[in-house]
């Protein structure tokens, strides 16, 4: 019979290494059986997305870039620094733990890029050194302001054929991403006669400007006995602002507002042509009925 001493096994056998034993032993059942979303190796990987906030940035956004991905281990990517070197941007993270649990773990960092100058820049992602992710194209727009009407009032509410004068009270918002300023900028009112726009009264700034988000109410009164109220009918009125294109904007299909206007009561042939003369005798008239 084989006569074991298993007293002899035990010699120099110290706490230490139990425990050390004990973990090697955790590690590997761990590894075996899987945890987390799947087993150690699967669904998990050393990469990352990159996301970037605000989707589509402009030279006035604050950036940031939204990092994530998961990981086949606990030591998942932190402590993100950034550089930017021309048009590259590095964002390098590291984990400093010595000892990392073999657990997929999903993981999520939100690095601060700041304001960057209009462009195309690269973005590459490093985790110890080695790359790990990217963006090609990250691409930064000039920040512009954006004239938006919202909406166009007029007084009387019922004008009516004769009537002298007009008044309309236009609402403008500056729905870009930067300061507009008014110097020279111009807001016409148009009635449409014929399929043709009459201009009937215009605004023009000397000075002023509109932050993001701002609004101002622009009233335009039109010259005595304008071609509005020449005859009675609904016709369209459009509201344009930036009329001559004088500030560059983000868009520039969305300036004016179109509404219909009833005049009450019918044509007055008598006094239509004398209208018709004063108009294109008024400076800054055009158009014909």
């Amino acid at each position: 019979m084989l006569d074991l001493d298993l007293n002899r096994f035990r010699v120099g056998w110290k706490p230490q290494r139990r425990l050390k034993g004990l973990w090697v032993l955790v590690l590997l059942a761990l590894a075996g059986a899987g945890v987390g979303n799947g087993a150690w190796g699967q669904g998990c990987g050393p990469w990352a997305n990159v996301e970037v906030d605000p989707p589509d940035p402009t030279s006035a956004d604050s950036i940031s870039l939204i990092l994530s991905g998961v990981w086949c281990d606990d030591c998942v990517p932190e402590s993100p620094t950034v550089s930017i070197v021309g048009t590259r941007i590095t964002v390098s993270t590291t984990n400093k733990r010595l000892m990392c649990l073999p657990v997929t773990t999903p993981w999520e960092l939100r690095v601060p890029i700041g304001r960057l100058s209009p462009g195309r820049y690269d973005v590459l992602v490093l985790y110890k050194g080695a790359p790990i992710g990217g963006l090609e194209v990250l691409e930064v727009r000039e920040a512009k302001p954006d004239f938006l009407i919202e909406a166009i009032r007029w007084t009387p509410a019922s004008p009516a054929v004769g009537d002298c004068c007009v008044s309309f009270d236009v609402m403008v918002v500056n729905a870009g991403r930067a300061r507009a300023y008014l110097h020279g900028v111009v807001l016409e009112v148009y009635v449409v006669k014929g399929g043709q726009p009459i201009s009937v009264g215009k605004k023009a700034w000397s000075s002023g400007h509109l932050d993001p988000g701002q609004m101002v109410v622009a009233s335009v009164t039109t010259d005595p006995y304008s071609p509005l109220t020449w005859e009675g009918g609904t016709f369209l009125v459009e509201a344009c602002m930036d009329a001559t294109d004088v500030v560059r904007e983000s868009a520039e299909t969305n300036n004016s507002i179109v509404r219909a206007i009833v005049i009450q009561g019918a044509a007055t042939p008598l006094l239509g042509p004398l209208r018709l003369l004063a108009a294109l005798l008024a400076p800054g008239r055009s158009g014909s009925l």
